[in-house]
């Protein structure tokens, strides 16, 4: 099994993709950009996450700007994965991404698995990545990605944080035994 993270993804690709810095500087301002520990240009996740999430149209065209982005570095990724020898190529390669559905992105994987998990819980989660963030920018991004009972539609697996952890990783071992019985790289993305 192997895993990306599309936020961690992002944050590489800031680093890396001198275009995209480009593209966010002329959308969001020179504000967003930032210089590294080693005098390399970056992007500030801080000051563009405030921008981004500070109205709807910005988090519109952010997501405009860096999905194609995403979903190119994973299709690169997939066909690099596929081409590896038998015994080293996963079974199943899971995308962590909290809004593919809201980017068209959920017919692009052969699975989509849905975490649910209340309001209160994703605020709280928001805020122990980002702790210094205001809660009213937390509360923004917590409340900037679609109902849970929106994404569900989607599904193909779907399990929920505020049961016992226990029972949610043996309904996840149930599926990944599933997955890994037809016999064919799947790729699976988690919101």
């Amino acid at each position: 099994t192997r895993s990306f993270n599309m936020d961690l993804v992002a944050h590489k690709l800031y680093s890396v993709d001198y275009f995209l810095r480009r593209e966010l500087e002329s959308r969001f301002g020179p504000k967003v950009l930032t210089l590294d520990s080693t005098g390399a240009e970056n992007i500030d996740r801080r000051e563009l996450g405030r921008v981004v999430f500070s109205s709807p149209e910005n988090l519109k065209r952010f997501n405009e700007l860096i999905h194609p982005r995403l979903y190119k570095y994973m299709e690169l990724e997939f066909d690099t994965l596929s081409h590896l020898p038998e015994e080293k190529r996963p079974d199943v390669v899971f995308v962590e991404g909290a809004v593919v559905i809201e980017s068209g992105g959920a017919s692009r994987f052969d699975e989509v698995w849905v975490t649910t998990l209340s309001k209160e819980e994703c605020l709280k989660r928001v805020r122990e990545r980002n702790p210094n963030l205001p809660k009213e920018q937390a509360e923004k991004r917590a409340l900037s990605q679609i109902a849970d009972e929106e994404r569900l539609k989607y599904a193909k697996f779907w399990y929920n944080t505020a049961k016992p952890f226990e029972d949610n990783i043996k309904l996840v071992h149930k599926e990944l035994e599933r997955l890994k019985n037809q016999g064919k790289l799947r790729d699976v993305v988690m919101i």
